[in-house]
């Protein structure tokens, strides 16, 4: 099973966008079971983009609601505070110990029946054998203040990937990272066998897209880490781009650190009308993210 992350050095290029598009790709067109993992810790939305409820709230000690699913920080929280949560949920140290059980009952949720995009509900229902589970984020203080922050999050993160793989019987895991170079990026990255450096054209984003191609790089060395990397760039509306962006990589000589460069044109009907899972039809938007589905369908050999 290949596990794939996409990061970016800022916000707005696309990253959560792209991974969601590929992910429903990839599950649709491929009959894949496919996972997505939100760990965008401190501002996680890829449940906006599938259009499902996320877990914000209703985990207050007053909640009546049953059946609710705990964000990904629940999971990363140190053990004594998860195990008061667990507690207090009434889950079993049984159902704890088993932990891909765990992860597929109480964190993954089914988009096939939770997304309010009925276009996409459809789709997924119609497929064969193909699926999206979402493990998403949450913007509660009271849990992300509580992650796990010492070396124990590479533990967690190991852990996770392993229980989401297994309960829910996947074939890939998309992680959505967070934006910029940080200490809670590191474990998402650590376990992955390609990333995906999501670049919006500008000075700004140019500048720290190259500081982080070369920081990873030098980093997977070091850690004898074997991601594969690949560039994916956001146009806009821009068609003289893809020129500069490969005399850019010449220049600073990051080809080399780069297995293929993706370029993702702008689609204006994409944010206008939240239509933001695109169906899979002849857009040269939608021909550009099944490119990027096909071209990461075997990364490190390992088939998706």
């Amino acid at each position: 099973m290949a596990k794939i992350a996409f990061v970016s050095f800022k916000g707005g290029a696309g990253r959560s966008v792209t991974l969601a598009n590929v992910a429903f790709q990839t599950a649709v067109q491929k009959g894949k079971s496919v996972g997505c993992i939100d760990a965008d810790l401190e501002s996680g939305g890829l449940h906006t983009i599938f259009n499902v409820d996320a877990p914000y709230d209703q985990f207050q000690r007053d909640s009546k609601s049953e059946g609710n699913k705990f964000p990904i920080q629940v999971f990363l929280m140190n053990e004594r505070a998860r195990s008061t949560l667990l507690k207090e949920r009434n889950i079993s140290f049984d159902v704890y110990n088993q932990r891909a059980d765990l992860v597929a009952q109480h964190f993954a949720i089914n988009i096939a029946t939770k997304t309010g995009t009925l276009p996409l509900r459809d789709r997924l229902r119609k497929s064969k054998h193909g699926s999206i589970h979402l493990i998403p984020a949450s913007p509660n203080t009271d849990f992300t203040m509580q992650v796990e922050a010492s070396g124990n999050l590479y533990n967690h993160f190991y852990n996770l990937l392993d229980a989401f793989e297994v309960g829910c019987k996947l074939d890939t895991i998309f992680v959505d990272c967070r934006s910029g170079i940080s200490a809670l990026n590191l474990p998402a990255l650590a376990f992955v066998d390609a990333t995906v450096i999501c670049l919006r054209w500008g000075q700004q984003h140019r500048a720290g897209t190259e500081r982080f191609i070369r920081w990873y790089s030098s980093w997977l060395k070091q850690t004898e880490g074997g991601a594969k990397l690949y560039l994916l760039v956001s146009l806009m509306d821009q068609s003289d781009i893809q020129e500069k962006v490969r005399n850019f990589l010449e220049e600073r000589k990051l080809s080399e650190l780069i297995a293929e460069t993706f370029f993702i044109p702008h689609d204006p009907g994409l944010a206008s009308d939240d239509r933001i899972i695109l169906d899979s039809g002849s857009t040269e938007y939608s021909r550009a993210i099944k490119h990027v589905a096909e071209e990461l369908a075997t990364v490190a050999g390992k088939p998706i």
